[in-house]
């Protein structure tokens, strides 16, 4: 660190996460960088007010890469206010990004956004456009997001475990129309906010879901079989369960719900779920019914170590109807957890042909 701060006095991209012999002693050597645009600091040994002291000193900081940043930014604004007396000041960040999800050793009930927190991140850093945030659903109640705000995710765990609900239902309707990108990672996933989600996020091209179950089963066929939004998404990823040993239901129509407008957008699907509705059959139906042409990057797996061969109920056909129906396939798999033999795609002429010439392939493999 004493090296990089008194001979890289021009840096601008210094990435020192995961590395615990960085220590806030260290840090101070980085106060010579004026400028700095873009500096990472996941996983060092530095306390929070080490790093207020490093935001403070380096103007320049567009993004910050520190899990309780919010926190940090909160600090800042006080520690200003105690220096002008509490007179108003016209003190601005330049940060894009606020990430206050924490780590796994904070405490996360600490890290709660509540309104006031989102407020100061909004006087604060004027041109912010990424939030990561963990919220009670009842904080959104009176969240209102600056302009600039294009991208959210939100962890809805504060010490327990909790769900989107009436709370995220009014956030969309008074902040969906900016979003291009939307992370959920929560208990439950209900019918109610998935309709929120598609009816408000009209410039959407991202839907990041991490749950434990989707609560409502019974309710997924009347999800609406037709309808006009959601036409610029262009990734999906889905998580329902938390392990291998976990069988969650999800109602078919939620993907037909999500995907049936993006058949000409979307690039990337992640599905990670233990589940019988994962057949070679379905698969094929869902593809060609919605027309999901466009897919560059396509990967069914289970939560856990996807090691496991036969868990999901895929076999060599879905591959071989996938290569085929989707020409621009870079990235395919994980085939380990499908109910596929290893070598069986060595020696399936077919498959040797349709991979042919396509030397970006990448048929993902993790056995």
């Amino acid at each position: 660190m004493y090296i990089i701060g008194n001979h890289c006095v021009h840096l601008e991209v210094l990435d020192i996460s995961y590395n615990k012999l960085v220590t806030g002693e260290g840090l101070k050597y980085l106060l010579n960088c004026k400028e700095l645009r873009k500096l990472y600091l996941f996983k060092v040994s530095t306390s929070e007010h080490e790093v207020v002291r490093l935001l403070d000193s380096l103007p320049n900081l567009v993004h910050l890469g520190y899990k309780s940043l919010g926190n940090v930014v909160n600090t800042l604004r006080k520690r200003l206010k105690r220096s002008f007396r509490g007179m108003p000041h016209n003190r601005r960040l330049k940060l894009t990004h606020i990430d206050n999800t924490g780590a796994y050793n904070n405490r996360v009930s600490c890290l709660r956004c509540k309104p006031s927190l989102l407020n100061v991140i909004k006087e604060t850093c004027p041109d912010i456009k990424t939030l990561k945030l963990r919220v009670k659903d009842e904080d959104l109640f009176d969240f209102s997001l600056i302009e600039s705000v294009r991208n959210v995710e939100f962890v809805y765990n504060v010490g327990v475990p909790a769900s989107p609900s009436n709370g995220t239902l009014r956030f969309l309707v008074c902040s969906g129309k900016s979003l291009t990108s939307i992370s959920l990672i929560c208990s439950f996933i209900s019918t109610p906010i998935l309709r929120g989600i598609a009816l408000e996020c009209v410039m959407l091209e991202s839907l990041w879901i991490r749950c434990n179950y989707f609560n409502d089963s019974s309710l997924g066929p009347f999800l609406e079989k037709k309808h006009g939004h959601l036409k610029r998404l262009k990734i999906l990823y889905i998580r329902v369960g938390e392990n291998e040993e976990q069988l969650p239901v999800l109602p078919k129509a939620v993907f037909t719900f999500i995907l049936q407008n993006a058949g000409q957008t979307l690039s990337e699907l992640t599905v990670f779920m233990l589940s019988p509705t994962l057949t070679d059959a379905y698969i094929y139906e869902l593809f060609v019914e919605l027309h999901l042409v466009a897919l560059q990057k396509v990967l069914f797996l289970v939560p856990g170590e996807n090691n496991s061969g036969g868990l999901l109920p895929l076999t060599i056909e879905t591959l071989r109807f996938l290569l085929n129906f989707c020409p621009n396939l870079i990235k395919i798999g994980n085939i380990a957890c499908w109910n596929v033999r290893r070598g069986e795609i060595l020696l399936d002429p077919n498959l040797n042909n349709l991979s042919h010439g396509n030397y970006k392939l990448n048929i993902v493999d993790k056995r």
